[in-house]
């Protein structure tokens, strides 16, 4: 019984987080892209393509098993969301640039995350029997899921901005904490399969954030000049939104252990993000 209230809470906990989120948008950060279109361009292309990339050459580095494969690759599609808009705050980086980041992957990641997904799954030919990915499914839930809230809440913001700004900071309190319950719960209702996959888990992840974030400094100060967008399009790309990453797994999927790597990231990403958090603010 207990193992199905955080798994039933997740999706309401991520409509909320993603309802808050869209009550901070508005229409100008979708503009926005005319002001920093380099920098946009950019962090779509990192976001979107060398995260997916390079999930998969962590997979073959770990020799992971399919399902911790398929919970990392389904990681690395899903883009952070309005935790990455608070990291770059606190790194001092553009924070106008994260949401803009923010702002145009949650309209497009509903879309492409089922259709590179199916890929992945298409090349584990062995492994792939039985494995069956409602795909349209996928889609109408994420589109349910994030895509509709994020609308629903930059529509009371235009319709009623003296409400949203008075209650968006409860507002984002509350879901964020609702959002922490539900991992909680889910660690504690799978803390066997959680416990089984710590050794090799965590190196995957800290792999992954390590890095997305190494890689991406070393691109954008290649291509960026501003230190500030530079900061925030490593922190756009090294961190990922593992509630969408769990939504999928246990809501769309019925494999919860898809979400043991996503949950293990949505925990240890933490500790290497800050480090760079500190590093950032050093840096003028």
């Amino acid at each position: 019984m207990f193992e199905s209230i955080p798994q039933a809470l997740l999706p309401l906990s991520l409509a909320f987080v993603m309802f808050s989120m869209g009550m901070s948008l508005s229409l100008d950060d979708f503009k926005r892209i005319v002001h920093y279109p380099k920098a946009v361009i950019l962090g779509l292309g990192l976001q979107l393509l060398f995260l997916p990339v390079l999930a998969i050459a962590i997979i073959y580095i770990c020799q992971l098993s399919f399902v911790e494969a398929a919970g990392l690759f389904l990681l690395s599609l899903c883009p952070g969301g309005a935790t990455s808009n608070f990291f770059s705050y606190l790194a001092k980086g553009n924070v106008a640039l994260s949401i803009s980041l923010t702002a145009i992957t949650s309209l497009i990641v509903p879309f492409t995350l089922p259709v590179i997904f199916i890929f992945f799954v298409s090349f584990w030919e062995q492994q792939q029997q039985g494995f069956d990915l409602p795909v349209g499914l996928m889609m109408a839930q994420l589109i349910l899921v994030t895509l509709v809230p994020v609308i629903l809440g930059m529509c009371i913001k235009q319709l009623l901005p003296s409400l949203t700004e008075n209650r968006i900071a409860n507002v984002k309190l509350a879901s964020s904490a609702l959002m922490l319950l539900v991992v909680i719960g889910l660690i504690l209702a799978n803390i066997n399969l959680f416990t089984q996959k710590v050794g090799i888990g965590t190196l995957a992840v800290m792999l992954l954030v390590c890095s997305a974030l190494t890689c991406s400094l070393l691109i954008a100060k290649q291509l960026l000049t501003q230190r500030s967008d530079i900061k925030t399009i490593c922190l756009e790309v090294g961190v990922q939104n593992a509630g969408t990453a769990m939504m999928v797994a246990h809501t769309v999927l019925q494999m919860p252990e898809l979400a043991t790597i996503p949950l293990m990231y949505g925990i240890l990403m933490n500790l290497p993000v800050f480090v760079f958090i500190f590093w950032a603010r050093k840096v003028r």
